[in-house]
């Protein structure tokens, strides 16, 4: 019997070393993801986001992580008066967002995508972006 990279990982990794994050790159896309996760290639770009493809290191799962770029305004002062604050989404976008989250928490249809995994923020004060994972 072979055993894969996927056996070994999670077997060698305890659980809440899972769920600590870890930033990777991606052409040019930044993911701050838990460490349960691995990209593999980006899928797709659009108005709010990226998704990518990857793997659950755990389930050994082939899954989606959609990266929704900008939702919130962090609330870390600017420090430069010069300096603009980041970008945020307004409020409609905001709420269609989490339209699609209680949507898809809601769903279980074979020909729907189901949510996974919501990643809970690090910090409340500057997170602004809002990860969804789906099995692909």
């Amino acid at each position: 019997m072979t055993v894969t990279h996927f056996e070994t990982a999670r077997h060698d990794v305890d659980s809440a070393a899972l769920n600590e994050y870890y930033t990777t790159q991606l052409k040019g896309e930044t993911f701050r993801i838990p460490k349960r996760y691995v990209i593999d290639r980006l899928i797709g770009k659009g108005s709010y986001g990226v998704v990518a493809a990857g793997r659950d290191v755990v389930t050994g799962e082939s899954v989606a992580i959609k990266k929704n770029k900008g939702i919130f305004p962090s609330s870390s002062p600017v420090k430069d008066h010069h300096q603009h604050a980041p970008h945020c989404r307004s409020i409609m976008s905001q709420k269609r967002i989490l339209r699609e989250l209680k949507i898809l928490l809601h769903i279980n249809h074979p020909s729907i995508i189901s949510i996974k995994d919501v990643f809970q923020p690090e910090e409340y004060d500057t997170f602004t972006d809002l990860y969804f994972v789906t099995v692909s």
